[in-house]
């Protein structure tokens, strides 16, 4: 280096050291985005399994059980960019909005679970530039995330 600055060689290797740095590191950076995928999927499964215990143990300590009418008994609704739990006149008591770059596919716009924890069979897909995270919700109220809907007829 001399007194007046750097040279244009020593600002040429630099810059060579810096671009092969930044070619290694850029493809673990595109993994970030799935990452908000799996993020989203792990979510949702934690709110329907809330849900799930929500709805059973509100039921069974409720003292007028047999008169609660379906309107206030908690339910998971689908919206634009995300979805909120809601219950009767309380409106949305968990809301939770998704990045507006992930998709939403769902067979029921509402998810609600029953006393013994059962519902109806739900498949919900969340998806992000063509990766896939699956939701898969059976009958007796088992909530499974997969990766894709395939895993679902191998499992069978």
């Amino acid at each position: 280096m001399s007194k007046h600055g750097f040279s244009s060689l020593e600002l040429l290797v630099v810059m060579a050291i810096c671009s092969i740095a930044a070619a290694a590191v850029l493809p673990i950076f595109s993994s970030f985005r799935y990452l908000q995928l799996d993020y989203q999927a792990n979510y949702l499964v934690s709110e329907l399994h809330w849900l799930q215990e929500y709805t059973q143990t509100i039921q069974r300590h409720h003292n007028d059980f047999n008169f609660i009418k379906g309107d206030t008994a908690p339910v998971l609704r689908f919206q634009a960019h995300g979805y909120a739990v809601s219950q009767g006149t309380q409106g949305n008591i968990r809301p939770h909005s998704v990045w507006s770059e992930i998709t939403i596919e769902r067979n029921h716009d509402e998810i609600h679970f029953g006393q013994n924890g059962d519902t109806n069979p739900t498949t919900i897909r969340l998806w992000l530039d063509g990766h896939c995270r699956v939701i898969f919700i059976d009958r007796v109220g088992r909530i499974r995330l997969g990766a894709s809907w395939e895993e679902e007829l191998y499992e069978k």
